[in-house]
C-alpha cells in the first residue's frame, strides 16, 4: 500500500479521493509505501509449497516437505526480506534526501478500515452534522471519526450513535471535555478496527504531476520482487538450483522494471533528484 501526504501511517484511507486533489507540479508530497512482512512471507511460503507439490525427486516422490518454506525459516525469511528490502531501496534512493529513517523494516502499525468521509456542515457538542450525508441510522456506532483539518486535526472521536446526517460523540465523562473540538469546514473520516501488523516501508518526497496508475505499478512490482528475492535465497540454500535461477532472473525481470517506473517519475520532476542510481 502507498500513502500519499501528510495522512497519517495507521490509517488505510480512500486513496482515489485524495489522489484526485494532487494535481498540480508545483508542491511536494510525502509517499510513503508501506508492505506488511507477514503478507509478504506468507505469498512465499505458498508459492514455495506450489513449486514443490509438483517437483519430484529420483523415486517420483513428491518433494513438497523439502521445498516449501515453513514458520520453521521464519527468522531467514525475515532477514533475506530486509536485505531485498535494502536493495530495492538503492533505486528510489534520489527521492528519500532528507527523508528521516527513510528505509524502515519491521515497523509495527495499525491499519484501520475506512468507511466514509466529509465536511462539518455543523457542530454542537457532542453531534456532528454533515447535511450531503444520507447514512443508515446506527450503521456507524462504535466506530471512529478522524477529524482532518483546523484545530482539531487528528483528533479521533468515538462514535455512540448516527442518524442520516448526524454522528453523535461518546462524551467524555465530567469533569473532562474534548481536548479541542471540531468546527464547521473540518473535514472528517470514518474509520474503524485497529489490526497491528508489521511492516517495512520506504518513505519518499515526490515533486511531479504524477498519476496514481504508476505508482500502483510501482507498489505492486516491489511487492512481486520481494517474493522473488526470498524465493531465490531459499532457493540457494537448499540447493535446487534451477527454481533458484527462475526466481533470480525473475526478480531481476521486476528490478528492471521498478527501475524503469520510477526512472519515468525522475523525468517528470521539476527539479530532477542528484545522485541518481
Amino acid at each position: 500500500m502507498f500513502i500519499i501526504r501528510d495522512i497519517a501511517t495507521d490509517l488505510l484511507l480512500d486513496w482515489d479521493g485524495y489522489i484526485d486533489d494532487i494535481t498540480k507540479d508545483d508542491e511536494v508530497y510525502d509517499l510513503q509505501f508501506m508492505w506488511p512482512i507477514e503478507d509478504i512471507l506468507t505469498e512465499a511460503k505458498r508459492r514455495s509449497a506450489y513449486a514443490g507439490k509438483y517437483a519430484r525427486n529420483q523415486r517420483g516422490e513428491t518433494m513438497i516437505h523439502e521445498v516449501a518454506l515453513t514458520a520453521d525459516e521464519q527468522t531467514m525469511l525475515e532477514k533475506w526480506l530486509d536485505d531485498g528490502g535494502k536493495e530495492l531501496y538503492n533505486i528510489f534512493h534520489p527521492y528519500a534526501q532528507d527523508r528521516e529513517q527513510a528505509y524502515q523494516f519491521d515497523v509495527a502499525q495499525t491499519i484501520r478500515t475506512f468507511h466514509d468521509k466529509g465536511s462539518i456542515t455543523g457542530y454542537t457538542t457532542p453531534i456532528l452534522t454533515d447535511s450531503t450525508k444520507e447514512w443508515t441510522d446506527d450503521e456507524h456506532i462504535s466506530r471512529f471519526c478522524r477529524i482532518i483539518g483546523g484545530d482539531a486535526n487528528a483528533e479521533e472521536f468515538t462514535i455512540a450513535d448516527n442518524a442520516g446526517q448526524t454522528l453523535t460523540f461518546t462524551e467524555p465523562p465530567p469533569p473532562d471535555e474534548f481536548e479541542v473540538e471540531p468546527e464547521v469546514g473540518d473535514s472528517y473520516d470514518i474509520l474503524s478496527g485497529g489490526t497491528s501488523k508489521d511492516y517495512f516501508l520506504y518513505r519518499l518526497k515526490i515533486e511531479t504531476d504524477w498519476d496514481v496508475n504508476n505508482i500502483r505499478a510501482i507498489n505492486a512490482a516491489v511487492q512481486d520482487a520481494l517474493i522473488q528475492f526470498t524465493l531465490a535465497k531459499w532457493y540457494e540454500v537448499i540447493g535446487k538450483i534451477d527454481s533458484y535461477q527462475l526466481a533470480l532472473a525473475e526478480y531481476q525481470k521486476l528490478y528492471t522494471k521498478i527501475k524503469a517506473l520510477t526512472w519515468r517519475r525522475y523525468e517528470t520532476n521539476i527539479r530532477r533528484p542528484c545522485n541518481l542510481i
